[in-house]
């Protein structure tokens, strides 16, 4: 369990890393930080692909199978 706890969290904070990465590419190729128009270009270009991408994780989401239930173990009497 470790290990695999030790993979999710590693995946984890690498996918926000990337997420980041590409908002400030975004970001950059749409306006840039001189006027406020140029910003407001930019920041408003980062934000629809942030919320492309949180849809997409959305509709991925909603394909997962379901958690099965656990059963439960009652007690045995010696």
């Amino acid at each position: 369990m470790g290990k695999a706890s030790g993979v999710f969290n590693m995946s984890r904070f690498l996918g926000g890393m990337f997420g980041v990465a590409l908002l400030v590419a975004v970001f950059s190729s749409h306006g840039a930080a001189d006027t406020p128009e140029h910003f407001s270009c930019g920041f408003t270009a980062a934000v629809m692909v942030a919320g492309a991408l949180s849809l997409l994780a959305a509709l991925a989401g909603a394909f997962l199978p379901a958690r099965r239930p656990v059963a439960r173990l009652e007690p045995q009497q010696a």
